[in-house]
């Protein structure tokens, strides 16, 4: 019975891959890390849509799918987050909103191991419920702070706490204006130091602070951050410390941590807001989904490549897939989305870099490739993470 896969929708595919080495044994991501708002005004998602993304969290992928994208195909290397995601599908499918809204929004639920086993469980794969199996205890201690990424909000809230700025984290996540967060954000005395302090004394602590929290190890087991896209970073010229900086520092001048960006808001709570979370977690959007959009949604376990070539696709989000690969592999991928890519579609990704490599692949590959946002403008978006946003149309071919 458990793993049967008694559901709608897309037959299940089952996990293929095992977890790639230098992989963390369960999940990077709790939530896509993608700002969904600017993708969609550049892709305009129809009913004729096929789409392929990265898992990353799921979020994303189930927001195509309210936006009207006929079939989704959703794959990961990494099991767990699969794991996850196929979660988050089979609650929206069993689970009523307000337990759903229970593991996902508020990311514990009390009644945790009792939904799991009769209704969760059954329906599916046989690898994530194994995975799941022994981590209901994540539904227990808070969602939000297990994974890579979690486990690192995790610690630097401990460490806000213990220097006395806990306080001063609460009043920024809950202020109720941008104006009102901005004035607490440059108010802050570290924040005050960083921009006004002694040119050498704001050097030394931000070597300091990159030296034990931007170190190749906390990047990549907290951050997410491969080797191959930290040397993007480098090739721009510049400093981790200082690419940390921009991007906090723009998310507390530009966005309502509040009012819309749940993304901020969930690393320094540990949950979301009924009315400042991902789309998939308001009741209209969650009833939408029940009804049967859901079943456009195929999560799969293996190598994007393959995906790639297994049917053809009007919409592909790279991400920042493409940052983690080296030449020959991000060439092959461009060779392979200009034979997949249906004349019409759209290709977007996102890359650490101002002017990624692979961006003139593509280009060659009969795509019209555009930058949308460079960090060096100013503000990107709610993430303000990535250095550039492409997009790229596939040409239609000549007669």
């Amino acid at each position: 019975w458990i793993g049967q896969h008694h559901q709608t929708g897309h037959a299940p595919h089952e996990n293929r891959v095992d977890r790639p080495a230098l992989f963390p044994p369960t999940f990077l991501y709790t939530q896509s890390w993608e700002d969904p708002e600017p993708d969609m005004q550049h892709m305009h998602i129809n009913s004729n849509d096929v789409c392929l993304t990265l898992t990353s969290g799921g979020c994303n992928a189930l927001n195509l799918l309210l936006h009207g994208a006929k079939d989704v195909y959703s794959v990961d290397c990494n099991p767990a987050q699969t794991a996850l995601l196929e979660l988050k599908q089979m609650a929206i499918q069993h689970l009523s909103f307000e337990d759903t809204w229970q593991m996902f929004g508020e990311g514990v639920h009390p009644r945790i191991e009792d939904l799991y086993e009769k209704k969760l469980a059954p329906f599916l794969s046989q690898t994530s419920s194994a995975f799941w199996s022994k981590r209901l205890w994540y539904f227990r201690d808070g969602l939000y702070y297990q994974g890579g990424m979690g486990k690192l909000c995790w610690v630097l809230q401990c460490m806000f706490a213990i220097v006395g700025l806990g306080k001063s984290l609460k009043r920024l996540c809950n202020a109720p204006t941008l104006a009102e967060q901005q004035k607490i954000w440059d108010s802050n005395f570290i924040v005050r130091f960083i921009k006004h302090g002694p040119q050498m004394l704001v050097w030394m602590f931000c070597k300091f602070v990159s030296l034990v929290f931007c170190n190749r190890l906390v990047l990549w087991f907290g951050g997410g951050v491969p080797g191959k896209q930290y040397a993007l970073i480098k090739q721009d010229g510049i400093p981790i410390e200082q690419y940390v900086a921009r991007t906090l520092d723009g998310v507390a001048e530009h966005s309502s941590l509040r009012n819309s960006n749940y993304f901020y808001y969930n690393c320094m709570t540990g949950h979301f807001l009924r009315d400042n979370c991902p789309s998939y977690l308001k009741e209209e959007n969650f009833a939408k989904l029940k009804a049967g959009m859901i079943g456009g949604l195929e999560v799969v376990t293996g190598t994007f490549m393959d995906e790639l070539k297994a049917r053809k696709y009007t919409k592909v989000i790279l991400m920042d897939h493409l940052d983690w690969m080296d030449d020959a592999t991000s060439k092959n991928v461009a060779v392979t989305l200009g034979q997949q890519v249906l004349p019409g579609g759209i290709v977007i990704w996102r890359s650490a870099a101002l002017t990624p490599p692979y961006a003139a692949q593509i280009a060659k590959q009969g795509f019209e490739v555009r930058c949308i946002q460079r960090a060096d403008q100013g503000y990107m978006d709610r993430v303000n993470m990535y250095s550039s946003f492409y997009v790229a149309t596939k040409k239609a071919k000549r007669e």
